[in-house]
């Protein structure tokens, strides 16, 4: 096998590129060698065209795809590196636009290219290599294996997609190379050869039995045809009202974090920093930030990988210098500031990256779901002390070391639509036959209160959430009949009281529906998180136990953001803080609801009483007019941050 220096094919031509002999070989580049192909070569070659345009850029082993198989990644992996080692070399004094033009020349080039050269070895897919799929053994037997419950479907999930990503049986089958290049989405394909899975109604409420054939064995009963055409319903409702809901929501974000003007190409000199633990999710999501290591900064990149499961101090837009200023440095942003344009609105930028995902995955429903999985509880560790899940997602049991201990349960008496509270256990009589009852409609709750008593007296009481999202937490049957059999008292507050004193900690305590997830739901989430609306108004979404204006500390904040926002979406953190950071206010001044001045204290405000405190022009342009104009407040306040929308309303 040959060696060839990678620098020798730099300047080649396309027709000596192309005319390369089809063989292995081994291609040594400035950091090192890798053993290759003509093919991926010629690919990698186009890419290079950012070495020949910036020759202070080294030609490394990275810039090369490698043995990698072509997927829809590579070309952007490869130019992302080109991109890093241009600002290493050159730093701020390129004109990126330019940079950016280069980039879709390449892109460009190699559709073109590649298009006309590669005509004759174009190939497509039709049923035999699906049936080819279906026949393999492997298929056969998970098929096989199907029952209709969750946990065989998603083995049956696990195992098939594992057939076709891996085995070499496949490796010619045009449906298996188009999955494992990542042109073809994998959990998609999976329900032609595989079991179709669990299907959910337009409300979200998932059907009790699923669909254990595929699409290639057929949908052939009125049951199963019945319940799979709600896949279309769901995709035409998307398009209506709860697009609208989450295009509203990105407006609502775009025009209170344009507050955050502008990204200054320095570094402000911050020596404060965000603490925050990396685990393997959480590395991804920070590609590209500065934290301190041994008392200097680094960008953490793809191959910082000695930072997982350890807690970094991490340089943050919330702690800059130049947050008084409505700016962030591009040490405090990272290294993805130079993806940002020249004179744009880095608040705008941030909130368009997050919201434009979510809206995109709203509008394709129907495309991106597969069989539909009831999420688990995420119990935090205060609420883990008095609850813990079942395993059935959705059955929520209390902590059997509460027996005994004098504890509890406090419920809310009043309803609070969408929120019944235990507002229907009046209606519990001795006739009550609680089998046929909808435990839905007798209790539903966000939170429940766990109490005691303590020394002297002093009533320890902690509420704890029972609800995930939309999905609210009801009393179980059994324990409707506990309460029917040892009764509640009210207390002075008007609550139901409820002694746990006999209650069997083995059995099912709470409930919770069995309700996907959906976009609109999950985007529903982010939007209370971020905007902390009031408990008293009529959004019923407003009772969610995660709010930011409960927030003290920035690295809380940060972090569970960061967790909510990940489990969907792929949003830089970097996005996450400048919008974390638009929410801010003096903590000291109750009139002032300016970004603080770095080394003020500065804590997080509801998003409504930003847009009324603060800039005229954010308010005139998003909703309450009238309301605004007749605030005396509106005219006492004059201490505001300029807003870029100012100067439509003040000559």
């Amino acid at each position: 096998m040959r060696t060839i220096n990678a620098l020798d094919l730099l300047h080649l031509s396309h027709a000596d590129i192309w005319n390369m002999p089809d063989e292995k070989f081994i291609l040594r580049f400035e950091d090192g060698e890798l053993e290759t192909t003509t093919r991926r070569t010629i690919f990698s070659w186009y890419h290079w065209e950012v070495h020949r345009q910036y020759e202070k850029i080294p030609l490394m082993t990275y810039h090369h795809m490698g043995q990698a198989a072509l997927g829809s990644d590579t070309m952007l992996d490869i130019l992302s590196h080109c991109s890093r080692d241009i600002h290493l070399a050159y730093g701020d004094s390129i004109d990126r636009e330019q940079t950016w033009k280069l980039y879709y020349q390449v892109v460009n080039d190699v559709y073109n290219d590649f298009s006309s050269n590669l005509e004759a070895y174009q190939t497509s897919s039709n049923i035999l290599d699906y049936l080819e799929i279906f026949d393999h053994p492997e298929v056969q037997a998970a098929n096989a294996a199907v029952r209709p419950n969750q946990t065989s479907i998603t083995k049956a999930y696990d195992r098939i997609g594992k057939a076709v990503m891996t085995a070499p049986e496949l490796r010619h089958n045009a449906v298996a190379l188009a999955c494992r290049s990542g042109l073809l989405k994998l959990n998609q394909m999976i329900q032609i050869p595989g079991p179709r899975g669990f299907m959910t109604d337009a409300d979200s409420n998932i059907f009790q039995h699923p669909i254990v054939k595929g699409y290639l064995e057929g949908i052939t009963t009125i049951h199963d045809a019945a319940i799979e055409s709600r896949g279309a319903v769901k995709a035409l409702l998307f398009t209506k009202k709860p697009l609208r809901q989450v295009e509203y929501f990105n407006r609502k974000m775009q025009l209170s974090t344009a507050i955050v003007r502008d990204l200054v190409m320095n570094d402000c000199g911050s020596t404060e920093y965000i603490n925050l633990f990396v685990s393997k999710v959480v590395l991804k999501g920070i590609e590209g930030k500065n934290y301190l290591k041994e008392g200097k900064l680094y960008p953490v990149t793809p191959e910082s990988t000695d930072i997982i499961n350890t807690t970094i101090q991490m340089r943050s837009p919330l702690l800059c210098r130049y947050r008084g200023k409505n700016s962030v440095c591009a040490v405090c942003f990272g290294q993805i500031a130079y993806s940002v344009p020249r004179d744009t609105n880095l608040g705008h930028v941030s909130s368009t990256e997050m919201c434009q995902e979510g809206s995109q995955l709203v509008l394709s429903v129907k495309h991106y779901e597969g069989s539909s999985v009831v999420m688990a509880m995420s119990i935090d560790d205060s609420d883990s002390r008095y609850i813990r899940e079942g395993d059935s997602a959705g059955k929520v049991f209390i902590q059997s070391h509460l027996k005994g201990k004098g504890v509890y349960l406090l419920m809310d008496s009043v309803s609070k639509p969408p929120v019944e509270g235990a507002s229907g256990l009046a209606s519990l009589n001795a006739q009550t036959d609680i089998s046929a009852l909808s435990i839905a409609r007798i209790t539903s709750f966000r939170d429940v209160i766990f109490g005691y008593d303590g020394d002297g007296g002093y009533a320890n009481e902690t509420y704890v959430s029972i609800s995930l999202g939309s999905r609210l937490g009801s009393l179980s049957r059994d324990f409707l009949s506990y309460i029917r059999e040892e009764g509640y008292t009210i207390t002075d507050s008007g609550m139901y009281k409820v002694m746990l004193d006999n209650w069997d900690f083995d059995k099912v305590a709470f409930e919770l529906p069995l309700r996907h997830l959906n976009m609109l739901d999950y985007m529903s989430e982010i939007e209370v998180f971020l905007r902390s609306p009031s408990d008293n108004k009529s959004d019923g979404r407003a009772g969610v136990s995660k709010k930011l204006i409960d927030y003290t500390s920035f690295d809380a904040a940060v972090a569970d953001l960061y967790e909510l926002v990940s489990s969907k979406l792929s949003v830089n953190i970097a996005h996450l803080e400048v919008i974390l950071l638009s929410l801010t206010r003096s903590a000291t001044d109750p009139d002032d609801y300016r970004i603080p001045e770095f080394g003020e204290p500065a804590m997080f405000e509801r998003h409504s009483t930003l847009m009324e405190g603060r800039s005229a022009g954010a308010s005139m342009a998003f909703e309450r007019q009238p309301a605004i104009i007749e605030n005396v407040d509106s005219y006492l306040n004059t201490e505001r941050d300029y807003h870029i929308l100012d100067n439509m309303i003040v000559p």
